[in-house]
């Protein structure tokens, strides 16, 4: 577990929009490239938006893998002498647009598995080719990002970074463990994914300001980043009865019979107040830094909105 220290310059008025990323997935055949190059693009374009990466980039699925079968491949790594490698260069190129922006990422159970049976750390190799590897948290960790608000003035957004749990697949589980999560950890933002379910909840807590002159409302959120897998295949060649070996076999969430999801996660805006955001006359007064929530799919260009 580590800590990773990011500064910002942040005037008051700073609306940064976070993106979380995570369970790509890269390789397996039901992976929107399409749809995540678009997010990408629309990150790559906001001077304001930044990113953390939350585990499970590749699928790397080998052949002891109880969820493999010729299949369960994309096309273009089928062919590929090393899967390993094959995904490292395909998420090189993924990320290298918005490599610059990256405020922490952390690993998934599919890196551990892979690095577990064939060595190697594959998340620190990617993030090393990519030049950013003073972002990588581990397994889990913490991700502290200070806003410069002024010369002398600066405040804080802790962010709890980890793969995820696999609480249930209704909306209610999500919110019961989101309230655990926040008892157990001191940071203004939890990250998750893993469950491939996005979804998110602003808490509104009591705490004093950054100051400690004044009783204000702290907003903490907890956000699932979903996945870049649709869960499906659609338009697939018809059957052909002297080629049965090449058939699409179902995927693994079709063969589980998961529900459809939105791809991707929501972005977090955080507005920063700086000392403008707390009134002396105000118990109920804003924090520092306040939240609110874009919702991610079909997100496009998000960087003329405000929190």
């Amino acid at each position: 577990m580590r800590i990773v220290r990011v500064t910002e310059k942040a005037p008051t008025g700073t609306v940064f929009r976070h993106h979380h990323l995570t369970d790509l997935h890269a390789g397996a055949p039901d992976f929107d490239e399409a749809a995540f190059r678009k997010r990408v693009a629309a990150i790559a374009a906001d001077p304001d938006a930044r990113w953390t990466f939350g585990g499970d980039a590749a699928d790397l699925i080998k052949f002891n893998d109880r969820r493999y079968q010729p299949t369960e491949l994309a096309p273009r790594y089928r062919q590929a002498a090393d899967i390993r490698y094959a995904s490292l260069e395909h998420l090189q190129e993924l990320f290298e647009p918005i490599k610059d922006k990256l405020w922490g990422g952390c690993e998934g159970n599919h890196e551990w598995k892979y690095d577990a049976h064939y060595g190697g750390k594959f998340l620190v190799e990617l993030l090393c080719n990519l030049g950013v590897e003073s972002r990588y948290v581990g397994a889990g960790g913490f991700v502290s990002v200070t806003f410069q608000v002024t010369k002398t003035q600066r405040v804080t957004q802790l962010i709890d970074l980890a793969h995820g749990w696999q609480a249930g697949r209704s909306p209610g589980a999500f919110y019961g463990q989101a309230e655990k999560e926040l008892s157990m950890t001191e940071a203004d933002i939890v990250l998750r994914g893993h469950s491939h379910r996005p979804n998110h909840k602003i808490f509104k807590t009591r705490g004093i300001s950054h100051d400690a002159r004044y009783v204000v409302h702290r907003h903490r959120t907890v956000l699932n980043g979903g996945t870049w897998r649709r869960g499906y295949r659609d338009q697939l060649a018809p059957v052909d009865r002297d080629r049965l070996s090449e058939v699409e076999g179902d995927l693994w969430g079709e063969q589980k019979q998961f529900r459809d999801e939105p791809l991707g996660g929501a972005v977090i805006l955080l507005r920063v107040h700086g000392n403008s955001g707390v009134k002396a006359d105000s118990a109920g007064a804003p924090a520092h830094v306040t939240h609110s929530v874009l919702d991610g799919e079909n997100i496009g260009d998000v960087s003329g909105v405000a929190a």
